[in-house]
């Protein structure tokens, strides 16, 4: 008997041999295939990549809450942002060339005062990257097409976004509104920036070496309040206006905000 599982034993630790050549020798394999397609250029690198642009927003280096936090522009109006959204369409990189790779048919909503606040770009084909693009609002097709033809998570889908005007037609592209103190009494702002007269194009330098070793890729995109109102032109709410709901009559006030805005985002990696 004792004969007999000596050599069962001997038969099981040949097969377990046997078993870990086989093992060896496959995974050898594998890798020499590998090198080799290295150095002959045969391995296949997936061409397009996916890039996901995430958005958050502060005031000059503080975090906003769109609740009771106050903030002083620089042309002294205390403020307290509530609600800060945008729409936006147009979307292309930069190439290092200087020439656009325009991303079809990708439209974005950002509400600020949500935490979750991503677009993701798919199909971007490796190279060099300088800068982003893209427009806040949409042309005139778009704009004041039928609403209700997009899908439930779509951006444009006025139950996703709350920016379509039902009253006027087309949507809100920018809406920005808050409290102040006027006199020390707290009142309303609304800056509400539509229609395609006062679309407002957006360009972000940065640098992204979008190479073959990358499947994908990440941008920061923050945008500053402060500089809403106090960048290019110190915006004051107590003497220019506090609100706008993009009356032609009200262009002044629309392309001020307006040039404040394309210096508010900046790409943080």
């Amino acid at each position: 008997m004792e004969i007999l599982l000596n050599a069962l034993q001997k038969i099981k630790n040949t097969i377990m041999m046997k078993k870990k050549k086989l093992l060896f020798f496959t995974a050898m394999t594998i890798l020499l295939a590998y090198i080799q397609a290295c150095k002959t250029g045969e391995l296949v690198e997936p061409e397009n990549k996916k890039l996901t642009l995430h958005f958050s927003v502060v005031y000059k280096n503080s975090g906003i809450s769109f609740t009771d936090q106050q903030f002083i522009t620089k042309a002294n109006d205390t403020i307290v942002p509530t609600e800060f959204k945008i729409l936006f369409s147009k979307i292309a990189l930069i190439r290092s060339d200087n020439t656009d790779l325009a991303i079809d048919n990708v439209y974005g909503f950002v509400n600020f005062k949500k935490s979750a606040n991503t677009i993701v770009l798919d199909n971007i084909p490796k190279g060099a990257y300088i800068g982003l693009k893209f427009w806040i609002g949409l042309d005139s097709a778009i704009n004041y097409g039928d609403p209700s033809v997009y899908e439930a998570t779509h951006p444009l889908n006025p139950n996703v976004n709350g920016m379509h005007w039902n009253w006027a037609g087309g949507y809100i592209f920018s809406l920005h509104e808050g409290t102040y103190l006027n006199k020390g009494i707290s009142e309303g702002y609304s800056y509400h920036i539509a229609t395609p007269r006062f679309a407002n194009q957006i360009t972000i330098p940065f640098y992204l070496p979008f190479d073959k070793t990358w499947v994908e890729a990440h941008l920061y995109v923050k945008a500053d309040m402060e500089k809403y109102f106090s960048s290019i032109h110190n915006y004051s709410i107590k003497t220019e206006g506090a609100g706008s709901h993009s009356n032609p009559a009200q262009a002044n006030i629309i392309d001020k905000l307006n040039t404040n805005i394309q210096t508010i985002f900046s790409v943080t990696k």
